[in-house]
């Protein structure tokens, strides 16, 4: 069974060979397929990619790199998910990063007997410098939690192909909250195992995506939750836990700002 992972990458020249680290840190003898898509970097990430590619292909991985202008992070992704030929899929920003040897686990987990469609694990939210703040094992799923919070990590998450076709691939219209508008799309048709391992790092720090644009991160999620769910104490539920974060966020008190707070403390 092989597994796709799809790397969009966009001027991460200081980060991506960390990501590419982790794959090489896998066991020997996987069968995994990585996707670099770079949507036209200007900085040093061609050249480190450049440097890798031997590197992931003397592993035996099967790889494929491309560099072109893209609509954005999910027509970037998607462009990736149509040339996967893995059976198993995901995508792992070139900012973060997976633990080592959890790709056969993982792989050994979608071929049992069950043959679940899609599923998740743990993770760590770790800073610039790799400093862990927190880790995160998920223990059971709830499809109404999902309604009311983005509590999945994305690295830790992976899918059927068949089964992401069927639901969908990323809407290119969300920039931010795309991947929460997959998983309730899933979440809707079957529910996710849990995969009991930590399985990746996802970075956090001042200068990502998510932490520049916080406040139309909580908008996209926030309207997410309107178009997938309906009922009054769910609505209510959202609209709590949505001001509460447009107030943590006004505070500077969200988790990039705390991860922060952290990493200073520690200069």
């Amino acid at each position: 069974m092989r597994l796709t992972i799809v790397i969009p990458s966009f001027n991460q020249g200081l980060l991506i060979g960390e990501t590419f680290d982790s794959l090489l840190n896998q066991d020997q003898g996987i069968d995994l397929e990585v996707l670099i898509m770079d949507g036209g970097s200007t900085d040093s990430s061609l050249a480190v990619i450049q440097e890798y590619l031997p590197k992931l292909k003397n592993r035996n991985y099967r790889v494929i790199s491309v560099s072109e202008p893209d609509e954005g992070q999910s027509d970037a992704i998607n462009k990736g998910f149509r040339l996967a030929t893995g059976e198993i899929v995901t995508y792992l920003n070139s900012d973060d990063y997976l633990e080592p040897n959890v790709v056969k686990k993982i792989l050994d987990r979608f071929g049992e007997h069950d043959h679940p469609r899609w599923g998740y694990g743990g993770w760590r939210y770790v800073n610039y410098e790799r400093r862990i703040y927190k880790t995160v094992q998920p223990v059971t799923f709830s499809y109404q939690r999902l309604q009311a919070i983005c509590n999945i990590m994305q690295p830790s998450c992976f899918y059927r192909r068949d089964f992401l076709f069927e639901v969908g691939l990323l809407n290119k219209d969300l920039h931010l909250a795309m991947d929460y508008d997959l998983w309730l799309r899933m979440a809707k048709i079957t529910e996710p195992v849990i995969l009991p391992w930590i399985i990746s790092n996802a970075r956090y720090y001042m200068n990502t995506k998510s932490s520049k644009r916080a406040y139309e991160h909580l908008r996209e999620t926030f309207q997410l939750q309107r178009k997938y769910s309906k009922g009054l104490y769910l609505r209510a539920v959202q609209i709590f836990y949505y001001l509460r974060a447009v107030i943590i966020t006004a505070m500077k008190f969200d988790i990039n700002y705390r991860i922060e707070l952290v990493r200073k403390f520690h200069e």
